[in-house]
């Protein structure tokens, strides 16, 4: 079943309140709360794009796949890419958390892993 987690991925970028951050990004009050504080069961796909743009991110980053007993693809299923096995990393708890010359070290690494990411994208 294919499930949003884009609750998830909002808290993981900081923001802790859900429904005036969705209002901030221009959802209208009526839908903030429906998306807010709702077991969501579809997720339209214009509300999807909104939240892509905001966040910066793409659909795979705010859905997620789990397999159940009725449907069982191959392991090397495209599906899986959107498996996820917990919630979005939350790295702003870290940050905290570590000292200054951790972070730093951190920094380095996320930038080699995003410019690597830029590189790869660009060539698609």
């Amino acid at each position: 079943m294919i499930t949003a987690i884009f609750k998830s991925v909002m808290r993981s970028r900081g923001y802790t309140e859900i429904k005036p951050a969705l209002i901030k990004f221009g959802f209208n009050h009526d839908r903030a709360e429906y998306l807010a504080n709702t077991n969501l069961r579809y997720v339209n796909y214009n509300d999807l794009e909104k939240l892509c743009y905001f966040l910066n991110c793409t659909p795979n980053d705010l859905l997620a796949w789990k397999p159940d007993d009725k449907f069982k693809p191959a392991t090397d299923h495209a599906l899986y890419a959107l498996h996820r096995t917990g919630p979005a990393p939350n790295l702003k708890y870290y940050e905290d958390k570590l000292p200054a010359h951790l972070l730093v070290v951190c920094e380095k690494v996320l930038k080699e892993i995003y410019e690597n990411y830029r590189e790869e994208t660009k060539r698609k």
